[in-house]
């Protein structure tokens, strides 16, 4: 079976998505709008590991890591 790319090479690349509310979804994950911002961690190691556990749960959320 031949790979199938999604882009053209043309000069301004390739995008997932025409607005944040286009749906999206990968390795067969049912597709999604775009995540919500994640707030900046601050100096605190409770804060870091909420903010960690954002970022996962909206890799998550798209299909991009496993559950």
């Amino acid at each position: 079976m031949a790979i199938k790319y999604i882009d053209d090479l043309g000069p301004d690349g390739a995008v997932l998505g025409q607005t944040s509310a286009a749906l999206v979804g990968f390795y067969g994950k049912t597709p999604v709008d775009q995540p919500a911002a994640i707030t900046s961690a601050t100096n605190t190691a409770t804060n870091a590991a909420t903010a960690v556990n954002a970022v996962l749960a909206r890799l998550r959320e798209l299909g991009l890591i496993a559950t």
